[in-house]
């Protein structure tokens, strides 16, 4: 029975008291409470831990450890954002103009395939360049208003002083009150830009433009039609004449008339944001304009007399030579705006602009007459039959002038960084000079006879416009 005691009293001695802290005094202790199961949730914040307080000495409480309870098979497991990255979804690209450019550290992409070329070179010895810089290079199809012709070669029938007068019903014009130089020619734009800052708000970008020279040789020759002349009005008598070139047994020879022209075109300018919205902005551009145009026309006859004429013997050769040529140069200012739209791949330019400024015109008339007489020699006179003394020489006009530009571009990126570009475009120049507009039908002499007291022909300055048209496709590049 003693052993029986000792043994149920031993838990009870072992066992904390429920009375008073027997602690010492200035020591506390801290009971933690298991924690009470409660329904998971994704975060659930731990109870506040409870603690038994000592009659000498403050408590201090010890922090508990949060529990985190397991997932539950009943709720569903926050996943990860599975948005597919695309063009619309994806980051956004170095030339979004909704978007801001990249980081430095943010460049390198791999799935870019020009980064391994421009990469390295641009971030390890030009970083200021990276995602500053563009290039685009455009092929053109463009179709220029031509180049209007007086009447210049005739046939006809009748004696030799009066085929090929105008206004007979036998006069048919062979070449003239047309238009030349109107056909399509092919040509290249490139545009440089670089942004002067990292949010591309502001640029500075040089474009060139130009079309290649369109040529126009037309020939007439004896040989298919015997009567040949070169129409003028007798400023003397006050009628119409004409000068002959070839004429059935009597003169041999042919006419040739060559006409040129070649246009090109520059600007510099400086480009600001002015709105600027997700995949979309407008653009402010300020600049230079420089256009020049140059047309050419050479009209050369060539005579052999094969019958003696009135002042002309036998045997006798003329090669007349009329050459008029005009340059046009624009100098001005200019203002528009840019408006750029982009879905995806795809993005959409539109452009309007206006060049005001001033459009110098130069035409040089020059003519020249070598005649080979038998017995007689070799003789050259400085004058044809449409340039003469009285208009040849350099004429300088200078004269107002707008130049507007509209254009349309549809772009699509065939990688981040190049972009294949399809559009419109249309030129307009107000006020230049074409050569056939410079020529004086009216004449007071035919060389080597000197100048009559009216002087004609004369230099009358006349202007027209001017404008080119088409389309363009190129790539654009953005470093």
């Amino acid at each position: 029975m003693l052993i029986g005691l000792i043994f149920w009293a031993l838990p009870l001695a072992a066992a904390e008291p429920s009375g008073p802290d027997w602690r010492a005094p200035n020591e506390s202790r801290t009971v933690v409470e298991e924690p009470r199961w409660m329904p998971p949730k994704e975060s659930l914040p731990s109870d506040p831990p409870r603690t038994s307080v000592s009659a000498q000495s403050p408590v201090v409480a010890e922090p508990q450890p949060e529990i985190i309870p397991a997932p539950s098979p009943l709720l569903p497991v926050p996943q990860p954002d599975a948005t597919p990255i695309g063009p619309e979804n994806g980051p956004v690209l170095m030339d979004d103009p909704g978007g801001a450019p990249a980081m430095m550290g943010e460049c390198e992409d791999p799935d870019d395939p020009w980064f391994p070329y421009f990469g390295p070179l641009l971030l390890g010895r030009f970083p200021w360049l990276y995602d500053r810089l563009w290039l685009r290079a455009e092929y053109l199809d463009m179709w220029t208003q031509g180049a209007r012709l007086p009447p210049l070669v005739t046939t006809g029938e009748g004696l030799v002083q009066d085929a090929g007068k105008l206004g007979l019903d036998s006069t048919q014009v062979l070449l003239g009150n047309e238009t030349v130089l109107a056909g399509a020619r092919s040509g290249g734009r490139f545009t440089l830009g670089a942004w002067l800052t990292p949010c591309h708000c502001e640029s500075i970008e040089v474009t060139y433009l130009f079309l290649g020279t369109e040529t126009s040789n037309l020939a007439f020759t004896s040989a298919l039609t015997p009567v040949l002349a070169r129409p003028y009005f007798d400023a003397a008598a006050g009628a119409q004449s004409a000068f002959p070139v070839a004429y059935t047994n009597l003169v041999t020879g042919d006419v040739t008339i060559e006409s040129t022209s070649d246009f090109q075109a520059a600007e510099l300018l400086l480009r600001r944001v002015m709105v600027r919205r997700p995949r979309e902005r407008l653009d402010l551009v300020v600049g230079y304009r420089y256009a020049r145009l140059e047309d050419f026309l050479g009209i050369h006859q060539f005579s052999h007399w094969t019958h003696a004429q009135p002042g002309i013997q036998a045997g006798t050769t003329k090669n007349i030579d009329d050459l008029f040529d005009t340059t046009n140069q624009f100098h001005g200012g200019e203002f528009g705006v840019v408006y750029e739209r982009r879905n995806g791949r795809w993005s959409l330019e539109m452009l309007m602009k206006m060049g005001l400024g001033v459009s110098r015109a130069a035409t040089q008339i020059e003519g020249q007459t070598v005649t080979q007489a038998p017995l007689v020699g070799e003789s050259t006179v400085a004058a044809g039959l449409l340039a003469q003394a009285s208009n040849m020489g350099q004429h300088v006009e200078n004269d107002f002038a707008v130049m507007p530009e509209l254009g349309l571009t549809l772009g699509c990126n065939v990688t981040r960084r190049l972009r294949w570009t399809f559009g419109y475009t249309f030129l307009y120049w107000s006020k230049v000079t074409r050569p056939g507009d410079q020529i004086d039908l009216a004449l007071s002499q035919i060389p080597p006879a000197a100048a009559a007291a009216s002087a004609r022909p004369t230099f009358l300055p006349r202007t027209t416009d001017f404008w080119a048209q088409g389309i363009n496709t190129g790539l654009d590049f953005r470093f």
